[in-house]
């Protein structure tokens, strides 16, 4: 702790969703939704794919 002191960090609490929430995931669901119905959305997407890793790709 006295580390993270000495570099300027102090503790703090980060609230964060809880992902257990059947209702986190609808809330998750709805922007993406939004995201994929914009008129914007083929060229975000040309700019993400770029950017993006695979999960599902074998190295």
């Amino acid at each position: 702790m006295q580390g993270l002191r000495a570099g300027r960090l102090r503790p703090g609490t980060l609230w964060v969703p809880d992902t257990w929430s059947l209702r986190c995931d609808e809330e998750a669901r709805r922007p993406s939704a939004l995201v994929a119905a914009s008129p914007q959305n083929a060229e975000e997407q040309a700019f993400v794919d770029p950017i993006s890793i695979n999960l599902n790709e074998r190295a």
